[in-house]
């Protein structure tokens, strides 16, 4: 890369800019891990439902079920079979609900990357000097017709196509493109974010439906051959958590490039706080 920084020589920019990237992705995280658990309480007191439609029909004084009216028949049947629906979801460990979160996290994480990229080319224009941006070749007549943030997107997408990465090292590959790459800091992050890469690959290509790939990539999270993947709330903990710590990650690189108070990760960190008020080193 153009830019090699040292830790106490950060490049000077104005403002911080890149902040707003990471603050997005933590207003996100923090209102779908929200929703989650409002949903999970939500289907929670589903399973009661039908009791509950019984009484707001008067089933105490109608005496008898065949004694009912069409449309109360209906309505308890209906409020029956989405009892019957949340249990099993229940039973399930809220697999679906999860499945569907799984795919929202792996998407927040990556429209942060793409995002801080691009901000970062349009703030610290000399990065566009690197070999990766040199090398680019676009259609003139259509490139020109784009906003400057659609072209900054396609140089950076274009520079990244050619090492046909995928995961965490496309994510890692955009981050380098930068300046911004760096280790990180447990050794479980990056294969954590690998199963919530191949588990969201996993729900968006096969309804969660275990395949031979998936038990070649993911050996420790296991999974039965041709059955869908259960992921329970422990596992979906474990990956939210992972996602909020390369947010963490990513936010200490910049600080690092940029200047700035670095953030220290504890498991089970608050989203709800964002980094303004970071726990110093």
């Amino acid at each position: 890369m153009l830019l090699r920084v040292s830790e106490d020589q950060p490049i000077p920019t104005k403002g911080t800019w890149w902040r707003v990237p990471l603050d997005d992705c933590v207003a996100f995280l923090r209102e779908h891990g929200n929703l989650i658990d409002l949903a999970r309480a939500g289907i929670g007191r589903t399973i009661h439902e039908p009791r509950l439609v019984k009484a707001l029909v008067a089933f105490d004084q109608i005496g008898a079920e065949d004694q009912a009216t069409s449309e109360q028949i209906a309505s308890i049947a209906a409020s029956e079979a989405a009892a019957a629906f949340v249990q099993r979801e229940f039973d399930s460990g809220f697999t679906l609900l999860h499945a569907h979160g799984v795919v929202l996290l792996w998407s927040a994480l990556e429209t942060m990357v793409v995002d801080l990229c691009v901000a970062s080319l349009r703030n610290v224009p000399q990065l566009l000097e690197a070999d990766e941006f040199r090398r680019v070749r676009v259609q003139f007549g259509e490139f020109i017709k784009l906003s400057e943030s659609e072209r900054l997107e396609a140089l950076l997408s274009t520079a990244d196509q050619s090492e046909r990465r995928q995961g965490v090292a496309r994510l890692e590959g955009l981050l380098q493109l930068v300046g911004l790459e760096g280790e990180m800091d447990d050794p479980s992050l990056r294969r954590d974010l690998h199963t919530l890469h191949q588990i969201r690959n996993l729900v968006a290509h096969r309804r969660g439906i275990v395949d031979r790939h998936f038990l070649s990539q993911c050996q420790p999270v296991g999974g039965v051959l041709d059955e869908r993947l259960p992921i329970d709330g422990l596992m979906f903990t474990r990956l939210e958590m992972a996602a909020i710590h390369y947010v963490y990650v990513v936010f200490n690189r910049c600080c690092r490039v940029y200047g700035g108070t670095r953030l220290v990760w504890k498991f089970g960190s608050d989203i709800a706080t964002p980094p303004d008020a970071p726990e110093a080193e």
